[in-house]
């Protein structure tokens, strides 16, 4: 019952639990992603964000994703924080403008990208020798060969 007085219903705790892991990791960064005027450097500065952040309690990251399989709670909590991430990834394409060639249309590589910088994306590519913040150099060329960027 404590639990109930202090957040109002779990999906309250899951959201204070999500808020704890995102100021304890890098994502306070982000406002400053935002203000970055290249919008090429931005793009590489979200994803090295994200790089970061997956490797900061990279285990209760994958512990939440198993446990979201058998709560709907859990699961529509983590789906609502990741339309942020999708919803940045959609603001930064749209900063690219002109710069930006997608080899795919842009709504669809929205998509692309948003999955690029997924937990599961990051946690694949990084197998169990190194961290997730270990391969942003592999997803930053992935993303800018989605939108058409230079890859150097």
């Amino acid at each position: 019952m404590t639990v109930y007085n202090q957040f109002d219903s779990k999906a309250g705790l899951l959201e204070a639990l999500f808020d704890a892991l995102a100021l304890q990791g890098p994502l306070g960064g982000m406002v400053e992603i935002f203000k970055v005027a290249d919008p090429v450097a931005a793009f590489d500065d979200y994803v090295a964000l994200f790089g970061r952040f997956w490797t900061v309690n990279r285990r209760t990251h994958r512990r939440l994703r198993a446990a979201a399989m058998h709560d709907a709670e859990l699961a529509a909590a983590i789906a609502s924080r990741n339309e942020r991430r999708r919803k940045g990834v959609a603001e930064l394409i749209r900063r690219l403008g002109d710069r930006a060639h997608p080899v795919i249309p842009s709504e669809e590589a929205v998509n692309v990208v948003y999955v690029l910088l997924s937990f599961d994306t990051f946690d694949a590519l990084a197998g169990p020798s190194r961290t997730p913040e270990q391969v942003v150099p592999t997803v930053r060329q992935l993303v800018r060969a989605v939108l058409g960027l230079p890859t150097s």
